[in-house]
């Protein structure tokens, strides 16, 4: 959780998540590691919640070109009107 605040993620309306990990992990079995990430989002409160209303596009990509055992998160979407 402190590596998501230290980050300062603005409050988003809506996000979209791609996920690209070189991991031993097959493609399928990434999704824990995403479903605790999209909770500590949540918790943060940079999203709302995670229900399709805010969180309505995911992908999931096996890239070797990552280094050995990383996962990169790239969250995308709209900032919270004020």
């Amino acid at each position: 959780m402190s590596l998501v605040l230290a980050q300062k993620l603005p409050k988003l309306a809506f996000m979209e998540l791609r996920v690209f990990h070189n991991t031993r992990l097959d493609v399928d079995n990434v999704t824990g590691t995403i479903k605790v990430f999209v909770d500590v989002l949540r918790h943060c409160k940079v999203i709302k919640d995670d229900t399709k209303n805010y969180f309505d596009y995911l992908s999931i990509q096996y890239t070797p070109q990552l280094k050995k055992g990383l996962v990169v998160f790239e969250i995308t979407g709209e900032k919270k009107k004020k």
